[in-house]
C-alpha cells in the first residue's frame, strides 16, 4: 500500500513539475516578442552644431572633416549639403580630445558638381538641420 501510495505521488509530482515548466517556456519565450524592432533612427530633436570645417579650401573630390556635435553613428544618415548640392557623410568619429563644442566628427567627399567659389556648408540629421554659418572656398 505504501509504494502505491509513493509511486503515485511521484507521477503527481512528475507532471506538476512538467506542467510548471511548460508554463516557464511559454511564458519565456514570448517575452520581447512584442512585434516592434529596436528603432535605431530615434530623433533626439536636437539639431547638429558645425563648430569646424577643415580644410577651409577644397577641390572636388576632396575629404572634408566637419567637427562638431550631434552627428548619427551611422554616417548614411548624415546629409552634408554644399550650397545646393547634398551627399551622405562617409565616416562618423568620436573625438579623443573633445572639447565644448566638438565632441565627434564626420568625414564627407565633396561632390563633383559643386560649384566654384564659397559654398555653404551645413549638416542634417534624420531631418534636424545644423548652423548654416559655416561656409567653404571650393575650387
Amino acid at each position: 500500500m505504501i509504494s502505491c501510495l509513493c509511486s503515485s505521488n511521484g507521477a503527481i509530482v512528475k507532471k506538476l513539475f512538467f506542467f510548471l515548466f511548460l508554463i516557464f517556456s511559454v511564458t519565456l519565450l514570448s517575452c520581447g516578442s512584442s512585434g516592434t524592432p529596436f528603432n535605431s533612427t530615434v530623433s533626439t530633436q536636437a539639431p547638429p552644431y558645425v563648430n569646424r570645417i577643415d580644410p577651409a579650401i577644397v577641390n572636388p573630390g576632396d575629404t572634408l572633416t566637419i567637427f562638431g556635435l550631434g552627428y548619427s553613428i551611422v554616417p548614411g544618415y548624415n546629409i552634408v549639403t554644399f550650397g545646393d548640392v547634398s551627399t551622405v557623410s562617409e565616416n562618423y568619429f568620436i573625438l579623443t580630445t573633445p572639447t565644448s563644442d566638438e565632441i565627434e566628427s564626420i568625414t564627407v567627399v565633396v561632390p563633383a558638381n559643386v560649384p566654384a567659389g564659397t559654398q555653404t556648408v551645413y549638416v542634417s540629421v534624420i531631418g534636424n538641420t545644423s548652423n548654416t554659418n559655416m561656409s567653404v572656398n571650393v575650387n
